[in-house]
């Protein structure tokens, strides 16, 4: 019975990490029909790196003109309606593997390459301002926790992250307001009302004995 439960703890621990989120690159492409594509945005965060498919295309990354990693997949430019109906656009996000070295992103159709567009610069520019494609996850030293930097961080770390959606961020939710005891506040205000009157009531005595009241003064009378 042990050694099962230990077999199954061992799976436990290598399927968990494969579900795991990890830092990728979300690329956001339009391809259009005349073989050309442009990049509309590129974001460091956390996810799942897109698995390669049989395909014409293929996206990768490059650093010092090596291949960091590479990823096919097809794409048709037809609406799967009835009938289907052929267009000139495609949108596609496409994610990748995060490599904080890469130098190009390089965008090939069956082999040629269509793309080449530099990400290095526009990842972490150290300018002191969270802009062009930095997040958090690319650029903490621009961007750190609490920057608006299109990524929502849902972690409990102490800052709310203006990404988020409402409810989303623990950091963003309103501390409780402590329930206000009336009982609390009439009992000081009873006891502030005692302290007043002990006090004019020393206060009294003390100018009594302080200016003692003379007795009266009657007439006299002569015999």
């Amino acid at each position: 019975m042990k050694k099962i439960a230990i077999v199954f703890l061992a799976m436990a621990l290598l399927i968990i990490p494969a579900y795991a989120q990890n830092k990728i690159f979300e690329i956001d492409l339009t391809f259009y029909k005349n073989n050309t594509v442009e990049v509309n945005d590129i974001t460091a965060k956390l996810g799942y790196p897109l698995q390669s498919n049989p395909g014409k295309y293929s996206v990768e990354l490059i650093s010092k003109g090596n291949t960091l990693t590479i990823v096919d997949f097809p794409i048709v430019f037809m609406i799967l309606s009835d009938p289907p109906r052929l267009i000139d656009t495609i949108h596609k996000t496409i994610s990748l593997d995060y490599f904080p070295e890469a130098e190009y992103l390089v965008v090939k159709n069956e082999g040629k390459e269509i793309l080449r567009y530099n990400i290095a610069d526009k990842l972490c520019n150290s300018n002191k301002l969270c802009n062009e494609m930095e997040t958090f996850y690319s650029c903490p030293k621009d961007c750190p926790l609490g920057s608006k930097d299109g990524v929502c961080i849902k972690d409990k770390d102490g800052f709310c992250d203006p990404d988020c959606l409402e409810g989303i961020d623990p950091d963003c939710l309103e501390k409780p307001k402590p329930k206000t005891n009336i009982f609390l506040y009439l009992g000081m205000g009873v006891a502030l009302i005692i302290i007043i009157l002990a006090v004019f009531i020393l206060s009294r005595k003390r100018s009594q004995s302080i200016n003692p009241s003379q007795p009266p003064d009657y007439p006299r009378q002569h015999i």
